[in-house]
């Protein structure tokens, strides 16, 4: 996916997820039981994790965070709207604050791990073959797809009357959470596959914690959000360091 492809799938995106928040908020209005958290807003998490696609490019890395520039404005027409509207509270420094947090970790990752760092390639005046087994180690996207459907089969499967009670859709997601950056490191494609798993536990979550009251699901939201982190860390780390 070329640059100005990956740019303009978020420009599309992100509209999308403001109308997430609106429902998300409408809800909280109707429902006193049901909390709306400014830190939980789908949009703002596309606003920290846009500058890490930065590290796919990382051949024209700032030239790429330049390229944000004008998403990061058309980001703002749409929370300025959304605002005017009333449809979604965004405040003047939420790009400013979500925007440079992801920029910050995104530049530090590249001087670690790209620019004369752990994953740079050596320059060397020698070129050495190495010979490869080529086959594709298919296992990985078999137990993706098992956890990422389990996830809507956990959903459905549940009464309806559980779905709010019980601690399978917890430990489902926590399952996921430190699965999919290890199942990365057995594939060939390690940066796309931790991009897909980012973006299926984002589907995830949503669809397990619904059920849930408000201030549980932000709570353990948090607390989900947080062991993936911790986990794609570790996986980082490990390909680094190994790979």
């Amino acid at each position: 996916m070329t640059l100005v492809q990956t740019l303009l799938l978020l420009a599309a995106i992100f509209p999308l997820l403001i109308y997430s928040d609106y429902q998300a908020k409408r809800k909280a209005n109707n429902d006193p039981d049901i909390d709306f958290d400014l830190n939980t807003r789908n949009s703002s998490f596309l606003l920290s994790f846009t500058p890490f696609i930065a590290l796919f490019y990382t051949e024209h890395f700032w030239l790429t965070l330049l390229y944000l520039v004008p998403l990061y404005l058309y980001f703002g027409i749409l929370m300025f709207i959304a605002n005017k509207k009333n449809w979604c509270p965004f405040f003047k420094f939420d790009i400013a604050l979500y925007g440079s947090s992801g920029l910050i970790v995104t530049i530090i990752a590249y001087f670690i791990w790209f620019h004369e760092g752990l994953l740079s390639s050596p320059q060397t005046g020698v070129e050495l073959t190495i010979n490869k087994d080529t086959t594709l180690t298919v296992w990985p996207f078999y137990v993706f797809a098992f956890l990422f459907v389990s996830a809507f089969f956990t959903h459905q499967l549940l009464p309806k009357k559980q779905r709010s009670e019980s601690n399978v859709a917890f430990i489902v997601l926590v399952i996921q959470a430190i699965s999919y950056p290890i199942l990365a490191l057995f594939t060939e494609y390690y940066w796309w596959s931790m991009l897909a798993g980012l973006v299926a536990y984002i589907i995830s979550m949503p669809i397990l914690l619904r059920p849930l009251t408000g201030s549980s699901r932000g709570g353990i939201g948090f607390v989900l959000s947080y062991i993936y982190m911790m986990a794609a860390t570790g996986s980082i780390l490990v390909y680094a360091f190994l790979f």
